[in-house]
């Protein structure tokens, strides 16, 4: 399972492009600078869609003014649903990156899966805060099931955030005196 404070494995996860579906790496993907990461546990699910991604999509320029790059969504579901679904909500590409893992397959090798009756394997709903290295400087997992949204959301990686830029400004401060 992920933990706080490491990095993020690398592996394998697809977005959907004019010429079909195509494989990336998650360390090509994080290259592109400090990173909001959630999971979810399926697209066109009542939670992710009515409150998950359409919060995080509300305070992407609050992300953005704070210096994150980029906001990616994973789900266990193929490029095209992810794509749909992403269009359906009416988030632009610009605001997140939908990932799929398909199989599940990335979700598995960082032990955030479950088993969920009618969905088969998907991911737990988590969310990270990921420097361009792909280290975990926030991490947050909300309880297995797929109901729960208690501490995976924006408002709660916002205020986490807020605490370590405050620790950051005590600590150059303090080595500047």
């Amino acid at each position: 399972m992920l933990k706080a404070h490491t990095h993020i494995p690398d592996g394998v996860v697809y977005v959907l492009t004019a010429n079909g579906p195509q494989q990336q790496r998650m360390s090509d993907i994080l290259r592109h600078g400090p990173t909001v990461f959630f999971a979810l546990p399926g697209a066109f699910t009542s939670v992710c869609s009515t409150k998950q991604v359409p919060e995080y999509a509300g305070k992407a320029d609050v992300f953005r003014d704070w210096g994150i790059k980029q906001m990616l969504c994973l789900s266990v579901n193929d490029p095209y649903v992810m794509n749909a679904w992403a269009g359906g909500l009416g988030v632009l590409p610009q605001t997140i990156t939908f990932l799929s893992d398909p199989e599940g397959t990335f979700t598995k090798s960082i032990g955030m899966h479950q088993h969920l009756d009618g969905l088969g394997t998907r991911s737990l709903r988590y969310s990270a805060l990921l420097d361009r290295d792909g280290y975990i400087g926030i991490l947050n997992v909300d309880e297995a099931g797929g109901k729960t949204y208690k501490v995976s959301g924006p408002n709660h990686m916002l205020e986490q955030f807020a605490k370590l830029l405050t620790a950051a400004q005590s600590r150059s401060t303090a080595a500047a005196a």
